[in-house]
This record gives C-alpha cells, structure tokens and sequence, in this order.
C-alpha cells in the first residue's frame, strides 16, 4: 500500500516537471513566432514585393524559411497573411493559439503590419483546486513517512527547480544564469537554441 502510495507521488511529480517542460517550450515557440513574424516583413521590404506568411497546423512558412509548432501548442484556425512591399499587411486577422495555460491572440493592425498580443489563462475549476489542496496534504504527510523514496523525490524537484531557472534565462534573454545555486548556460545562433546544466544538454529547440 506504502508502496503503490509512493510510486502515485512520485508520477504526480513528475507530471508537474513534464507540464513545466511544456510552459518553457510554449514560451519559447511564441519567440519564435513573433521574431519570424517580424522578419518575414523585413523580407518583404527588402525585395520590394509581396511575402505571404503562411499559418496552418503543419507550420509557419515565409517561402524561405518555416517555423515548427510544438505538440504543446495548437493553432485554433488556418490563416494566410499578406505583406506588401513596405512590410504592411490589408486585414484585421487573429492569430490563435491554444496551450494548456490559455490562449494566445494575436491581433494584427491595418497597414503598419504591427500585432497586439493577448492571453487569457485557462480557468482553473475549484474541484480541482480543493484535490490540488487535498493532495498536497497527503503528499506533505506521507513525504515523512516514506524515507527511502526520498532521494528520487528530491531528484524530480533538482530538476523541475532547473528547468524554471532555464525559464527564466530564455524569458530574460540571458546567455547565462545562476540562482538558488542552480548555474545554467544558453547558447544561440539562427539554427538552434540550446539549454545546459553542469555540462549536459538541458532543452534544445530547432528552427526551421
């Protein structure tokens, strides 16, 4: 019983690292998106032509480069949008997201080809924050109780602490990061971003 207790605390927990996971890679893909948006209008006004940014559940492409959408994220509806050669677009669209923390809007202005960025958290029931509370009592409870499961549940919170420092580091633009004795390195470069901690690769995300 003490047994089966233990391993239904420590799968709740790793839950909790797997959904942080989730947070930090969505965030890190609306970067993405808002710096390959801004780009494409470069592209546009470089060439002094028309660019079509085209958004559908496959991805986001320019014609020249295209942009992945993680499993974390899903795009509400398809949408085609059309730069002319200053960088401006002719429509009133709505780019929308959906993530498990809310959805993300986009609102697009006329002519300057500029957006307005809005997100509405998901509502949170309260059953489900009265079992959160519930839960945490017992867990808080049997953590006591159950010594030699101590070590793998001190491990799941080490990394669920890293991952919101490489958070924080992504969210801050830092190539580097140390808090709460936590040191994690951010490297860069127009392929790729990659996360470590004490030397071993932590997150890595492609850009295509």
């Amino acid at each position: 019983m003490v047994l089966m207790i233990s391993s239904f605390i420590l799968i709740a927990l790793s839950t909790s690292v797997q959904a942080s996971f989730e947070q930090i890679q969505s965030k890190i893909f609306f970067l993405e998106f808002e710096h390959f948006y801004q780009e494409s209008q470069k592209l546009s006004t470089s060439s002094q032509g028309k660019l079509v940014l085209q958004i559908s559940k496959q991805g986001i492409s320019n014609g020249y480069a295209q942009l992945k959408i993680p499993k974390s994220v899903q795009l509400l509806e398809e949408e085609q949008i059309q730069f002319d050669k200053v960088g401006g677009n002719s429509s009133l669209s709505k780019i929308q997201f959906q993530t498990k923390e809310g959805r993300v809007t986009y609102q697009l202005y006329i002519g300057n080809g500029k957006f307005k960025k809005q997100q509405i958290k998901a509502t949170i029931l309260l059953e489900a924050l009265l079992a959160l509370g519930i839960f945490s009592i017992i867990a808080s409870l049997l953590l006591h109780q159950i010594s030699y499961s101590r070590r793998e549940t001190l491990a799941i919170l080490q990394k669920e602490e890293v991952l919101r420092v490489a958070q924080m580091a992504l969210q801050t633009g830092q190539d580097q990061l140390q808090l709460n004795g936590i040191q994690v390195q951010v490297q860069r470069n127009k392929d790729q971003i990659r996360v470590f901690y004490q030397g071993e690769e932590l997150i890595h995300v492609e850009k295509r």
